[in-house]
């Protein structure tokens, strides 16, 4: 008979233990059958067609080249993570609910150097205009300055088309930061640019995080 290995449950990828909830949401790192769930939820269901031009040609994908895509970009995300640059990528889950409603990611780039952070988020169509967006960022945030010891937060939305996430940012104390032209997956698209700095930021104390000690080292911030 086999022997069964034991199991090591979630301490060999402590990020499965980062959870960061408030009375609405919680944002965690989605396992592998949650991942495989929302890949499903997802297709055909990020953004509307005036959108699509900003996340790119991958939300247009159709099953099964949506899923191996989705799949990909997050697994690809979590190997290449490293100390001082990585790109956390956080399902939100309302509250009560097993279902994740879109995605969060916060991003740092030499973050040991610079305690600068880049947010961006979706959240499916079906499930838009409940306020989850600005609730998945304000937590988001929260993790950046209250948990990381970010000075800087950086997002950015398509202008003037999205007019949504261009009312959250200056709704969360963002300055506007310019214009730009970008690189999208169907070409070049304007976008307006957004930087909270640290004294510009409000917390909130209804906003928890927990599992994050843990976490540290693979983020490079164990002795900070």
């Amino acid at each position: 008979m086999t022997a069964r290995l034991p199991s090591v449950g979630m301490s060999a990828w402590p990020l499965f233990e980062l959870v960061v909830t408030t009375p609405r949401l919680s944002l965690r790192i989605p396992q592998d059958d949650e991942l495989m769930l929302l890949s499903d939820l997802a297709c055909g269901n990020v953004v509307d067609d005036q959108n699509h031009r900003f996340l790119g040609g991958w939300t247009k994908l159709e099953a099964p080249e949506f899923q191996h895509s989705f799949l990909k970009y997050q697994w690809q995300a979590r190997s290449q993570i490293s100390p001082g640059d990585w790109h956390l990528l956080f399902a939100i889950f309302p509250e009560g609910q097993a279902e994740p409603a879109g995605m969060m990611g916060l991003t740092g780039s030499q973050f040991i150097e610079l305690r600068k952070v880049l947010t961006g988020s979706w959240v499916l169509l079906d499930r838009q205009g409940e306020g989850l967006g600005k609730e998945a960022r304000a937590a988001a945030l929260h993790l950046a300055f209250e948990g990381l010891g970010a000075n800087e937060a950086q997002t950015q939305a398509m202008w003037p088309d999205n007019k949504a996430s261009n009312k959250v940012s200056l709704s969360l104390g963002y300055d506007l930061n310019g214009n730009d032209v970008v690189m999208s997956g169907e070409g070049p698209v304007e976008v307006q640019n957004y930087r909270l700095q640290r004294e510009r930021f409000v917390g909130r104390d209804d906003i928890k995080i927990t599992g994050l000690k843990q976490c540290l080292p693979l983020l490079g911030l164990d002795a900070c």
